[in-house]
């Protein structure tokens, strides 16, 4: 039996790709593409510029810019450090710097950056939001609630502080808390990215798959080079079993992210549906085991898919680790139950 997973999964990156010889794009060109989130164009176009013109502070700006909205703090530190020696540390830098920090999974350090950031008025809100996104990601969520309460008094209008409480309500299963931060982020930025993400979520959590699908199909429209809302489009139209519109998602998708794990595992899930089991434990082989650990709905479909094998042994070892988790006790134990005997 092959199972919804919209609601075992919590979707929570990015990729990057290459550049072409096409002569380079003009600076507005680049600008227009960044304001319509469409940066893999920018960066591919920067990058060209880079080449044509050489490196200049305006592109190392925006270049770190870019990468950070990739997801990719690595390669934004590389241009910060550029940009650092060639203009010293402007407001805009301070706020890249904490962003490229807390990608690259260092959230204490971005902490450290942030308090100690001048008193720019500029900067209060970032520096605010910047504050709860590092306490979030270093797990402390009672300071991030504590830390948005405070941010959001002084700014109410904030998308950015809003979809971070969303998140955080999110996380607690709060989803009343939820809806009405994503109603205020959304009233404030009809397009913001991680509020429509979170408002998926909690459509899934009530039950509305057909409005979280249309929920992500808006999101993939404004937000087109971003893997998270197209593997959920294909997550979604697998438990709606609408096959052939989740392949041709799917293929798209992975046409742009070949390597994004979610995707991946919404491909051994068609393989599973299709009833090609070899394919399907072929791929979910192939996922980085880290990866795993984190989604163990992938851990679920690869003991069915040892079971449907004929390994019943596996699938038993599977289910009994599943098992340890509440979020999967039932269903472990139900297909467990269903094993033949040893």
């Amino acid at each position: 039996m092959v199972r919804q997973f919209a609601l075992l999964l919590l979707f929570a990156t990015v990729i990057l790709g290459g550049c072409d010889e096409t002569p380079p794009a003009s600076m507005a060109e680049i600008e227009a593409a960044i304001t319509e989130n469409r940066f893999m164009d920018a960066r591919d176009s920067l990058l060209a510029l880079r080449d044509h013109e050489g490196a200049t502070p305006e592109n190392a700006a925006l270049l770190a810019k870019v990468m950070v909205q990739l997801g990719d703090g690595y390669s934004a530190e590389r241009y910060l450090r550029e940009l650092e020696a060639q203009q010293g540390q402007t407001p805009e830098w301070l706020t890249l710097r904490a962003r490229s920090l807390i990608l690259q999974g260092h959230a204490w350090k971005a902490r450290d950056v942030i308090e100690q950031w001048p008193g720019y008025p500029t900067l209060a809100e970032e520096r605010d939001l910047l504050l709860v996104w590092a306490a979030m990601e270093e797990g402390e969520n009672d300071q991030a609630i504590a830390l948005i309460d405070e941010a959001l008094r002084r700014h109410p209008q904030s998308a950015d502080l809003h979809a971070k409480a969303a998140r955080l309500a999110a996380w607690e299963g709060n989803w009343e808390a939820a809806d009405l931060h994503i109603a205020d982020a959304l009233a404030a930025d009809p397009d913001h990215y991680e509020a429509q993400l979170v408002q998926g979520e909690s459509l899934i959590a009530g039950g509305d798959l057909e409005g979280a699908l249309a929920t992500y199909q808006r999101v993939v429209e404004t937000h087109p080079d971003f893997a998270i809302p197209r593997a959920n489009v294909v997550g979604l139209r697998l438990d709606l079993m609408q096959l052939p519109e989740a392949e041709a998602a799917l293929n798209e998708a992975l046409a742009r992210h070949p390597e994004f794990p979610q995707l991946r595992f919404a491909s051994a899930r068609l393989s599973a549906i299709k009833g090609n089991w070899t394919k399907s434990r072929e791929i979910l082989q192939s996922l980085p085991s880290e990866w795993k650990r984190e989604f163990p709905a992938s851990t679920l479909l690869e003991a069915e898919t040892e079971a449907a094998l004929g390994n019943h042994a596996i699938a038993r070892t599977l289910y009994e680790q599943l098992a340890q988790d509440p979020r999967f006790a039932d269903v472990a134990n139900e297909l467990m139950g269903q094993l033949p005997d040893a």
